[in-house]
């Protein structure tokens, strides 16, 4: 399962500021910039309280790994069922669980990536939240544009597992680890 929750109040909770302090310095500096950011985001009441936004419940066997592309506009979920879900945000609906009374997000599955023959450890975004890179069990690095359900492109050459990987800020190169 995956689940989706409002913390901005718990954030929020993070920059208050000390209205006893005196100090002009703080009242004008980048932590009063930082409240007044995060007061802004307040504009809807049902946003005030942490809470339980959503339950995804799409894959089959344990979820691994969810990530956010850099845009926010997308995340990706990764299981042990060897499938990678692309989620898009589809607004606000009438809650199904916990309390019917009160708004949920909606999200829907826009795509369904599979390729692995084994467990999905995790997924990470390239710079350019068009294309994310998969890996597992499998020792396979694979390539995905989330708006094409083949990988683009499979990495060969690791003996075991892969550990870990990470993109470079500009997308240009992928480092990849293993045992």
């Amino acid at each position: 399962k995956v689940k989706i929750w409002n913390i901005l109040p718990i954030i929020a909770s993070k920059y208050e500021l000390d209205n006893d302090d005196e100090d002009e310095e703080a009242d004008s500096g980048p932590e009063k910039q930082h409240v007044e950011y995060v007061e802004s985001l307040f504009t809807n009441e049902e946003f005030m309280y942490e809470k339980l936004l959503a339950t995804l419940n799409v894959h089959t066997s344990p979820v691994n790994w969810v990530r956010w592309n850099k845009l926010g506009t997308l995340f990706a979920s990764a299981s042990d069922d060897g499938t990678i879900y692309i989620w898009e945000y589809r607004g606000t609906k009438k809650g199904s669980f916990q309390d019917s009374e009160k708004l949920q997000e909606d999200w829907m599955a826009v795509k369904s990536l599979r390729g692995h023959k084994d467990n999905i450890f995790e997924v990470k975004w390239a710079p350019d939240s068009i294309h994310l890179a998969s890996w597992g069990v499998d020792g396979d690095i694979y390539i995905w544009n989330v708006y094409n359900a083949n990988p683009i492109h499979i990495l060969k050459g690791h003996e075991n597992f892969v550990n870990g990987l990470v993109f470079d800020p500009l997308g240009r190169f992928l480092a990849s680890q293993s045992n």
